[in-house]
């Protein structure tokens, strides 16, 4: 049987790998972040219409380019530009 003292050794040795695993996990997710390899915000109903309004302000690029492209869509055209855009998040 074990003693209580190479139990509690055991259990602090395992407990310290578990913490520098999870600040590893951590660090790991920031320098993605960083880097711009994690991508946190998708709109996925807009990935075939990048680059059709690169060049105007947020109210025109809403009223006069996007809205008027996503009112166009079909229901198929809408689904295989989500696929896209979930595929990219991957």
């Amino acid at each position: 049987m074990r003693s209580f003292a190479s139990l509690a050794r055991q259990l602090t040795e395992v407990a310290d790998m578990a913490n520098v695993l999870s600040h590893c996990f951590v660090l790991l997710l920031l320098l993605l972040q960083e880097r711009r390899l994690i991508n946190t915000h998708i709109q996925t109903s807009q990935q075939l219409a990048r680059g059709i309004a690169d060049d105007v302000d947020l109210l025109t690029w809403l009223h006069h380019r996007i809205w008027p492209y996503e009112s166009n869509m079909t229901e198929e055209e809408r689904e295989i530009e989500e696929n896209i855009g979930r595929f990219l998040s991957i």
